[in-house]
């Protein structure tokens, strides 16, 4: 059943907090570009073997093999069975056009060996974080405040849970093996659709740090990210 859903959060760090969580989404960022500049490369050598008349986006998605659990979860993209991308190489069909758009960004859409520019990773100098995939969004600037923020989309929280770039920094780093401080922590709100009045309403919070709340019964918590309920942190 379609049901829209957003999710937004703010979570406090103190200032060596904000840094060591910074360094860790900024890695996490840098090592998803090298993987879809990777996966990039890897359609772009299949496809320019092809006829002309394979060489166009409806002959990569027939390259892609996708192995979606559910409709609306991130699919899994192979192309060979000794491909060099990682086993957690997780993309989804947005993720797939945005690759097309930079392969086949030549005159009348012809094919174009992806630039590795159009990739660009953090530096380590930058103050500020700006990561955004899959309809989500992290942020973070010199006020130590980390911003996560999921579009309004057709169950966009269930689809961001299952993202590995939100499994990584949200759930098991975050969740499992930060160290939280004191006065550090935050709460992400989900809305979801009420199918009756078709309003979105708030339908569970998450809590971060010392006075994380505890997972509720009925929890998300199993799908891989502490959403709807869940609480980590120093309690």
């Amino acid at each position: 059943m379609s049901t829209n859903q957003t999710e937004t959060g703010y979570i406090k760090f103190t200032k060596n907090g904000a840094r060591q969580v910074m360094k860790k989404i900024k890695n996490v960022q840098a090592n998803w570009q090298d993987l879809r500049y990777s996966f990039a490369l890897e359609l772009y050598e299949q496809l320019k073997d092809l006829p002309k008349s394979k060489q166009s986006s409806n002959g990569a998605r027939e390259l892609v093999s996708f192995q979606a659990r559910r409709g609306w979860e991130p699919s899994r993209m192979t192309l060979r069975k000794n491909s060099p991308c990682s086993n957690r190489m997780y993309l989804t069909s947005e993720d797939l056009w945005s690759l097309s758009r930079e392969i086949f960004r030549g005159k009348g859409g012809a094919l174009c060996k992806p630039r590795k520019s159009a990739f660009p990773k953090p530096k380590s100098t930058d103050k500020d974080l700006s990561f955004y995939f899959y309809g989500c969004s992290l942020e973070m600037g010199e006020d130590n405040l980390l911003k996560w923020h999921v579009a309004e989309n057709n169950h966009a929280a269930d689809s961001a849970c299952q993202h590995p770039v939100s499994k990584i920094i949200m759930s098991e780093y975050l969740g499992r093996e930060y160290q939280w401080k004191r006065g550090e922590g935050g709460t992400v709100q989900t809305y979801s659709e009420d199918h009756e009045d078709g309003e979105l309403y708030h339908f569970a919070e998450t809590g971060f740090g010392k006075d994380a709340p505890k997972p509720r019964a009925g929890s998300n918590a199993e799908y891989g990210f502490p959403s709807w309920g869940a609480g980590y942190g120093r309690m």
